[in-house]
């Protein structure tokens, strides 16, 4: 019976720039059909470079020095790699000594077998491919591979729902559409107990939304107060970063008590005015509003606390101020992650984030701020559902009534300004009964031209062309 396989004199050596070293010299044997030969020898003694060489699936600094290669009499020392590809596989093949180093993470078992039948049996049809693979998927003791398949995709769904993704088919999609946009069903959506914001503004569950402010604006006021309102139907948590719960609790007392803030702040409160605080108690304690002192508070941690009380809404007051969880290069890096990881927690958790920003100065124009106006991050802008902005309508004016610009709303108008009355003394918003677009400054007289007689005689003009 002729050999299969013959190898002759077989000398391979590596070989690198000053220096060679030969790993296989003057090897020879041979193997007839179904013979099974065995090749024995210590660790580096040149068994899997010798086996790679028959192949030719050697690295680049390897080289077949000397000898023959002959499988069925036909010398394939010279072969290169197109010659070599119709081989393998068909007529010798070779299991390495780690089989899953082999594989290709990225790629399942599947299509890496598709790709090997395909290299050796180019012409075979596409379904006739597959149920190759599904037998040498068995032949490798896998009885069932498309239950196996099945298993996996199961099990990546369990870890990408466990990382907050909610995934919606059309067909569910369109049952809850119909139950969401029922008529008679009533939405779920904040109410700020300021009418053009109640009817413009359809905050729900995850939503984010920024409230910026230019300094002494009032945005903390008007926190509390859109706070307080929200209190009266879901439990709110204010995350205060700068100012005590005490005084924080102190100015939505002198709001929705209309006593005098500056009383007290000063312990001057007389008789008729604790009487009057006294008369609001049922209003007061009505809200579920927890008001929080939480310097150096990370996203993560004001998270943890939410759930812990069961907050449905969380105002931060303000967002430049919470610290980032890891290192961050600079302060832009660390507010645009902070703005990334309160909307997160949002969409995460379900809860409504309404944070507070602080505006860059305004410039001595006197236009009214953008949103490219929010400090130190344009993400805010990009990561919020909702962009309030809130100014002096006349900057220089100390009693100047305030605008509240929607400058940004994913699900309804944009654009629309409110002005609001806002009273010092007790810390509280109204809307303005003229609703009149937020006025420029008048502008200065533009200087006009002044034309004069010319003295008698010759002018330019009286000149013969």
């Amino acid at each position: 019976m002729p050999e299969l396989l013959e190898v002759k004199n077989l000398s391979v050596s590596f070989v690198s720039p000053g220096r060679e070293v030969q790993a296989v010299r003057d090897v020879s044997f041979s193997l007839k059909p179904g013979e099974v030969l065995a090749i024995v020898g210590e660790s580096g003694c040149g068994k899997s470079v010798l086996c790679r060489s028959i192949l030719k699936l050697l690295p680049r600094s390897a080289q077949i020095k000397s000898g023959s290669i002959l499988v069925n009499g036909a010398d394939i020392t010279g072969y290169g790699e197109r010659e070599m590809c119709k081989l393998r596989g068909r007529l010798f093949s070779m299991v390495f000594q780690d089989p899953l180093t082999a594989l290709n993470p990225t790629m399942t078992v599947g299509q890496q077998l598709e790709e090997a039948v395909r290299i050796h049996q180019p012409d075979l049809r596409r379904d006739r491919l597959r149920n190759r693979v599904l037998e040498l998927l068995s032949l490798a003791g896998v009885p069932r591979p498309e239950a196996c398949r099945k298993l996996v995709d199961r099990a990546n769904l369990i870890l990408c729902e466990r990382s907050g993704v909610r995934r919606l088919d059309m067909k569910q999609g369109l049952k809850e559409f119909f139950v969401r946009h029922d008529p008679q069903r009533v939405r779920d959506t904040l109410k700020w107990g300021l009418s053009q914001l109640d009817d413009n503004l359809h905050v729900g569950a995850g939503d984010m939304v920024v409230i910026g402010g230019y300094a002494s604006a009032g945005k903390t006021a008007l926190a509390l107060q859109l706070a307080f309102h929200i209190a009266q139907s879901r439990r709110v948590g204010f995350y205060s970063y700068e100012t005590s719960a005490d005084k924080l609790h102190d100015r939505t007392v002198a709001c929705q008590a209309q006593t005098s803030y500056k009383k007290i702040m000063s312990d001057q409160l007389e008789e008729r005015d604790f009487a009057q605080v006294y008369d609001m108690s049922g209003h007061l304690t009505s809200p579920a509003l927890e008001l929080l002192e939480t310097g150096g508070m990370t996203v993560s941690a004001i998270g943890s606390y939410a759930m812990a009380r069961h907050y449905d809404v969380i105002v931060v007051d303000y967002l430049q101020k919470i610290p980032a969880a890891g290192r961050t290069a600079n302060d832009f890096e660390r507010v645009s992650q902070v703005s990334s990881d309160l909307q997160q927690l949002g969409r995460r958790t379900g809860k409504v984030i309404i944070a507070l920003s602080q505006l860059s100065r305004p410039e001595g124009d006197g236009k009214a701020p953008t949103m490219s106006s929010l400090r130190q991050s344009g993400q805010i802008e990009q990561d919020a559902d909702v962009v309030l902005l809130l100014y002096k309508e006349y900057p220089k004016e100390t009693f100047s009534r305030r605008c509240l610009d929607i400058a940004k709303n994913k699900d309804g108008l944009s654009g629309l300004g409110i002005l609001l009355n806002f009273n010092g003394d007790n810390q509280c918003f109204r809307q303005s009964g003229a609703q009149t677009p937020p006025k420029e400054p008048p502008a200065e007289p533009v200087q006009q031209s002044i034309f004069k007689p010319l003295p008698d005689g010759p002018t330019p003009f009286d000149r013969e062309l």
